[in-house]
């Protein structure tokens, strides 16, 4: 079975001991139709398996915070990121073959507070972070049928603001793979999210790799 693609969907994130989970709901819907599911600690090396079907059991491909593979391991897509410093936000890029390559640039209060203040340096900023959406959009060059400077929407998410890690994902281009997309939120999930759990499973719990 295919992954199916969805213009808008939230994506639910459960970071256990010996589990990760990211649940993808489309548009307002409670039922996951798209599951990422390694029974491993959320920062070993091992691949995010992608299940789709009415039970969420039929193998669909691989995700991980590089890039994403459907189910017969061929590359459906690559991401990138350069951390940002004070003053500079950090640059993502998302490349899926026979496309342009998409440029991502972090938005929103949660990015100025990280990147254009100087709470950035103040310890267990992250809290903070959790009180404002941070958003990524990714664009392509520009399009000669835009009209002059005009770019091209590729897709983008947000991490919305609280404790528990969720996220808005928009794919505005239907070319663009979910699995690509989601291979994004996995990145910015595993690098940047401010989840007190994890830091605390870093603290208390030995890692499986």
């Amino acid at each position: 079975m295919s992954v199916p693609q969805l213009d808008e969907a939230m994506v639910l994130v459960r970071n256990e001991r010996d589990s990760t989970t990211f649940d993808v709901l489309p548009g307002r819907s409670e039922v996951p139709v798209v599951r990422l599911y390694k029974p491993y600690f959320y920062d070993s090396p091992h691949p995010l398996q992608v299940f789709t079907g009415p039970r969420l059991d039929t193998p669909a491909g691989w995700v991980t915070a590089v890039g994403a593979k459907d189910v017969e391991r061929v590359m459906r897509g690559t991401v990138s990121h350069e951390p940002g410093s004070r003053g500079r936000r950090e640059t993502w890029t998302a490349e899926q073959p026979g496309l342009p390559a998409l440029t991502g640039v972090a938005r929103g209060t949660g990015a100025r507070l990280r990147h254009g203040t100087t709470v950035a340096a103040v310890p267990l900023a992250g809290a903070l972070e959790m009180a404002f959406e941070y958003r990524v959009r990714f664009r392509g060059p520009a399009d000669e049928n835009e009209g002059e400077g005009g770019r091209r929407e590729g897709f983008e998410f947000a991490r919305l603001k609280g404790v528990h890690p969720r996220y808005s994902l928009r794919i505005h281009d239907r070319r663009i793979g979910l699995l690509l997309a989601l291979a994004a939120v996995v990145r910015y999930d595993w690098q940047l999210s401010p989840d007190p759990k994890k830091g605390l499973m870093d603290l208390t719990f030995p890692k499986r790799a």
